[in-house]
């Protein structure tokens, strides 16, 4: 008997591409549907930039089985300080605010 183990890829691998998908899907949308930021999310910073660029949740995997489940409260308590040093009471003001939004698809070509 033959296994045939299929993986695929996530954490900081797939970062640029996530983050490119959440601008391009916000800027195409216009903020109309919830987007789900995954990908690479490490840190408060790392949330933060994901709900700047569009994302409404952030869901985080990779992150918390290599650092453990405090990570959620740390990054809880890094989006409170960031969102109170860019002037932000909810995450909803946050998102989509990053400066010059922009995108390089790498990979996918949804137009196409």
């Amino acid at each position: 008997m033959k296994f045939v183990l299929k993986g695929g890829l996530s954490g900081r691998m797939v970062k640029k591409l996530s983050d490119d998908q959440i601008a391009y899907i916000y800027q195409k949308t216009k903020g109309k549907y919830v987007i789900i930021g995954v990908g690479g999310v490490f840190t408060a910073k790392d949330a933060f930039h994901k709900i700047q660029l569009g994302a409404t949740l952030v869901e985080l995997i990779t992150g918390m089985v290599f650092e453990g489940p405090q990570l959620i409260g740390e990054i809880n308590r890094g989006l409170v300080k960031l969102m109170d040093q860019h002037g932000f009471k909810t995450i909803a003001e946050a998102v989509g605010t990053e400066k010059g939004l922009r995108f390089q698809v790498t990979g996918f070509r949804p137009d196409t």
